[in-house]
């Protein structure tokens, strides 16, 4: 019986039963089911999820955080700290939503936005 291959390289299994491979010295695992294939997206955008939003409703780079509801926009502040313009963000956020979001947001409080 030949070995199973993955990419052109022999599969291999590890101590708890997963499957990977060997590329340059580093194991690769292969994503198998459902939640292995939800984390190798792991750091990608998400943005096509919200088709039913305005598009003034947003801030932030490409479209990245959605501010419809109190909710998000309270999201919004807390993943600004990825945002490479954090602050900006949390203007958005002000001039979006209403007034009882942020505030008493570390960001809001940092970037000098009056509530």
């Amino acid at each position: 019986m030949a070995p199973r291959k993955y990419l052109g390289r022999k599969i291999r299994t590890g101590p708890r039963g997963g499957k990977y491979i060997l590329k340059n010295g580093e194991k690769i695992y292969i994503p198998r089911g459902k939640k292995q294939i939800q984390q190798s997206r792991q750091g990608r955008s998400n943005v096509s999820k919200y088709k039913n939003v305005p598009k003034n409703k947003f801030c932030g780079p490409a479209r990245s955080y959605p501010v419809n509801t109190k909710k998000r926009c309270s999201s919004a502040l807390s993943y600004a700290r990825f945002s490479p313009d954090p602050c900006g963000i949390a203007r958005c956020v002000r001039r979006k939503c209403s007034s009882t979001v942020g505030r008493s947001s570390k960001l809001m409080k940092r970037c000098n936005i009056r509530n």
